[in-house]
C-alpha cells in the first residue's frame, strides 16, 4: 500500500514538471519576439542625425517693430485770469482731473459785481424808455395837454382885452407908457404860451417821431452792451478750466494779488497721450503715408505686470534728423483712467502688417540651400529620412515665419538639427 502511493506521487511530479517546462518555453518565445522587435526599432532610430520635428500651424501673424519711446501730453495749457484782483479761493489741487468750464479759482468780485448791478439797472431803465417811446403818451397826459391849451386860450383872451383897454387909455394920455408896454408884453407872452401848448398837444397826439424812436432804441442797445460787458467782467472773477485734463501745477496761493499776465496753474491734456518714438531712416518707406492706419501696443515700464495699452500712429515726421538718422513717429494712446503720465518711458510695438489664418512654421525650420529657402520634411520608410523642399515665405514675426507655398499642414517638418542636413539624409527623431 505504501509502495503504490509513492508511484502516484512521482507521476504527479512528472506531469507538473512537464507543464512548467511548456509554460517556460512559451514565455521565453514571447520575450524573444519582443526583444527582436525592440531591437529592430532601436536599430531603426539609433541610426542617422538626431532631429526634432513638429507640424506647421495656422495662426494670426503680425509683422512688428519694437522701439523705446517717451510719453508726452496732447497739450499743456496755462490758465491766466482775464481781470486783475485778489485770489479768494483755489478750488483744485495738483493731480486733480478737471473738465471744461470747471471753476478752478475764485477772485474777489465785490467791485465788478457792483458795476454789473449798476449797468443792469441802467439797461432796464433804457428798455422802459424805449417801450414808452413806442407806445406814446397816456390818455391822462393828453387830457392835461388839452386843458393847458384851453387855459392858454383863456389867458390870451384876458391878456388881449387888457392890452386893448390899456392902449386906448395910453392914447388918451390917461396911463403912462410903461403901463402900456407891460400890457403889451403880457399879451405877447400869452400868445407864445398858447402856441407852445398847441404844439405840445399836437406832438402828443401824433406820437414820437422816427428820430426819437431811433434815439431811444440806440440808447437801449448801448445800455445793453454796457451791461453785458459788466456781466462778462463779473464772470471773469470765476476762473474756469478751458480744457479737460489734469492739473499739473499750481503757481499761486489764496490771498495773492494777480494780474492778467499771471499764470495761475497749468493743465495737461493726457487723454490721449502720445508715445514719441524715433525710427531708423531705413524704415521710412514702410511708414510714409500710413498715419492713422498703423496699430501699436504700448508697454509702460512703470507697469510691468499691466496689460499693454492700444494705440494708433497719429503722425509721422517728414523730416529726418541728420544727427541720429531717425524720424519721429507719434502714437496716440487712450488714457481714460489717467494711468499714463507725461514723461513715462515706454516700449512701443508697431504693427506694420497683419494676416489671419496663415500657415506658419518656427523660424528655425527654414534654412538656406544654394541661395534658396528650404524646409526639411520627415519621410518614413524602414528608417527616417529628411526630404528637402523649396518654400516661399511671407511675413516674419519673432520666431515664426509664414509659409506661402511648399509645405502642407499635415507634413512633419524638422525644426531642429537641420543646419547641415542634405536631401535624403537619414535622421532619427528625438524628443525636445
Amino acid at each position: 500500500m505504501i509502495v503504490h502511493t509513492g508511484m502516484k506521487g512521482k507521476k504527479r511530479i512528472l506531469i507538473f514538471s512537464i507543464i512548467i517546462s511548456i509554460l517556460t518555453l512559451l514565455l521565453a518565445g514571447i520575450l524573444a519576439r519582443q526583444f527582436i522587435f525592440l531591437s529592430s526599432e532601436e536599430e531603426k532610430t539609433a541610426k542617422g542625425t538626431p532631429v526634432i520635428v513638429s507640424y506647421p500651424l495656422r495662426r494670426t501673424i503680425r509683422e512688428t517693430l519694437n522701439y523705446p519711446g517717451t510719453l508726452k501730453p496732447q497739450k499743456t495749457v496755462n490758465v491766466l485770469p482775464k481781470i486783475s484782483g485778489k485770489i479768494e479761493k483755489i478750488n483744485v489741487v495738483e493731480g486733480e482731473r478737471v473738465e471744461p468750464d470747471t471753476v478752478v479759482v475764485l477772485l474777489d468780485d465785490e467791485m465788478v459785481r457792483i458795476q454789473m448791478e449798476q449797468a443792469h439797472a441802467a439797461y432796464r431803465g433804457a428798455i422802459a424808455q424805449y417801450e414808452k417811446t413806442l407806445k406814446g403818451v397816456r390818455e391822462e397826459e393828453l387830457k392835461n395837454a388839452r386843458a393847458k391849451v384851453e387855459q392858454a386860450e383863456k389867458d390870451l383872451e384876458t391878456a388881449k382885452s387888457n392890452f386893448e383897454r390899456t392902449k386906448r387909455l395910453f392914447e388918451a394920455g390917461i396911463v403912462p407908457k410903461a403901463r402900456f408896454e407891460e400890457a403889451e408884453s403880457q399879451f405877447r407872452a400869452a400868445e407864445t404860451e398858447l402856441e407852445n401848448a398847441k404844439r405840445n398837444l399836437k406832438l402828443m397826439e401824433e406820437g414820437a417821431s422816427q428820430e426819437e424812436i431811433k434815439m431811444a432804441k440806440a440808447n437801449m442797445e448801448a445800455r445793453k452792451y454796457q451791461y453785458e460787458l459788466a456781466l462778462l467782467q463779473y464772470n471773469y472773477s470765476r476762473v474756469k478750466a478751458p480744457v479737460s485734463g489734469t492739473v499739473a501745477r499750481i503757481f499761486v496761493e489764496e490771498g495773492n494779488m494777480v494780474g492778467t499776465d499771471t499764470v495761475l496753474l497749468s493743465i495737461v491734456q493726457d487723454d490721449p497721450v502720445y508715445a514719441v518714438v524715433n525710427i531708423p531712416e531705413k524704415l521710412y518707406q514702410r511708414f510714409n503715408g500710413r498715419e492713422k492706419s498703423l496699430k501699436a501696443l504700448v508697454y509702460p515700464v512703470a507697469y510691468e505686470n499691466l496689460y499693454p495699452f492700444t494705440g494708433m500712429v497719429e503722425s509721422i515726421s517728414e523730416v529726418i534728423d541728420p544727427a541720429t538718422r531717425t524720424f519721429k513717429v507719434e502714437v496716440a494712446v487712450g488714457n481714460p483712467e489717467g494711468l499714463l503720465r507725461p514723461g513715462m518711458y515706454v516700449n512701443v510695438e508697431i504693427v506694420l502688417s497683419e494676416m489671419e489664418n496663415v500657415l506658419t512654421v518656427p523660424a528655425s525650420a527654414v534654412v538656406f540651400r544654394d541661395g534658396k529657402e528650404v524646409i526639411f520634411t520627415l519621410e518614413e520608410n524602414q528608417s527616417y529620412h529628411a526630404v528637402m523642399q523649396v518654400v516661399e515665405t511671407g511675413l516674419r514675426s519673432g520666431d515664426v515665419i509664414q509659409i506661402v507655398s511648399g509645405v502642407d499642414p499635415d507634413e512633419r517638418i524638422i525644426v531642429e538639427g537641420n543646419a547641415f542636413l542634405e536631401d535624403g539624409q537619414e535622421v532619427r527623431v528625438v524628443e525636445r
